[in-house]
């Protein structure tokens, strides 16, 4: 509900988890329009600054040390803590 209200109050709102059972949920639930501002974590490690107004971070004991995995490509890896990405 905080999601869809600051978006419609003109907001660029995401919802992050670490859970991707949630987060494919409530995609499924919201539609894909809306299912966009619903991501994860390591979602942001390219993002740039300041491309999102607010942030609702759900689940925060799912933060991990960096969003580096075995997918993230090498001009990707920042080396920045998740936390700091966010």
């Amino acid at each position: 509900n905080l999601v869809g209200e600051l978006c419609g109050a003109g907001y660029n709102a995401h919802h992050a988890t670490g859970s991707q059972a949630f987060t494919q949920t409530v995609r499924k639930i919201v539609g894909s329009r809306a299912g966009v501002q619903f991501r994860y974590f390591n979602s942001y490690p390219t993002a740039e600054r300041d491309a999102v107004d607010v942030l609702v971070m759900d689940e925060a004991h799912r933060l991990r040390e960096t969003s580096v995995n075995r997918f993230t490509k090498a001009k990707d890896r920042s080396g920045k803590c998740q936390i700091a990405e966010l």
